[in-house]
C-alpha cells in the first residue's frame, strides 16, 4: 500500500504488513500514540509493547474515530475499539510542520481524503496492521477547522505544546465521552 503525497517533493511511503514501518521509530521502546500530519491529512500511529495476537486482530474490526477539541485549536483524535475497551488518543500541532506554505494550504485542502491508523511494534518498528478508510466529511471538516482555529490562535509549536499539556489533565475516557465520534467496520 503506498501514500501518494499531494505536494511535489515528498516522500512516497510503501507499507507492508510484517515489514518495518518506513517511518523511524519514535518509540524507543515505550508504548505511545503519535499523529503524523501528512500534506493532505492525518496517519495515525499506535506502538504496542509486547503486541498479542488479539490486539492486531482488533484493528482489522470495528472501530471507531473522533475528534474532541478540549480548547479551540487543541484537539485530539480520539480512536477507541469498543470490543476491548480500548481508547487512546493523539494530539495534533500543525506548527511541527516546517513549511509554511504547508501550514497554510493544510486546512484549506479540500479533495477526498484518507484517514490511515498503523499498529506498530514499539520494540521492532513491524507494521503488525495497518488500516485506511476514507474520512468520515464532517470529521474531515471538524479537524480543518480546528486547524485554523490553532494556526490564527498560537504563535508557535511551543505554545500549542503547552496547551496541549493543560487539556491532557482532562481524563481519556472524559475526552472520549465529549468528541464526536465515526465508526469503521
Amino acid at each position: 500500500m503506498a501514500y501518494k503525497p499531494y505536494y511535489s517533493g515528498q516522500p512516497v511511503y510503501v507499507f507492508r504488513l510484517g515489514e518495518l514501518y518506513p517511518v523511524h521509530n519514535q518509540a524507543n521502546g515505550q508504548e505511545k500514540a503519535r499523529a503524523d500530519l501528512t500534506p493532505t491529512f492525518i496517519n495515525v500511529v499506535y506502538y504496542i509493547l509486547h503486541p498479542k495476537p488479539a490486539d492486531v486482530q482488533l484493528w482489522r474490526g470495528r472501530f471507531e474515530y473522533g475528534i474532541c477539541e478540549a480548547a479551540p485549536g487543541v484537539p485530539f483524535i480520539i480512536t477507541r475499539f469498543p470490543a476491548a475497551n480500548w481508547v487512546f488518543d493523539v494530539t495534533l500541532n500543525w506548527h511541527h510542520m516546517a513549511d509554511p506554505l504547508q501550514q497554510a494550504a493544510w486546512p484549506e485542502h479540500d479533495e477526498p481524503i484518507a484517514l490511515s491508523f498503523a499498529l506498530l511494534d514499539a520494540r521492532t518498528n513491524q507494521l503488525l496492521a495497518f488500516r485506511q478508510t476514507p474520512a468520515a466529511p464532517q470529521f474531515a471538516a471538524l479537524v480543518r477547522q480546528a486547524a485554523r482555529r490553532q494556526l490564527t490562535r498560537f504563535p508557535g509549536r511551543h505554545a500549542v505544546e503547552q496547551a496541549i499539556a493543560q487539556a491532557e489533565r482532562v481524563p481519556l475516557q472524559l475526552m472520549a465521552r465529549q468528541a464526536t465520534m465515526f465508526a469503521v467496520d
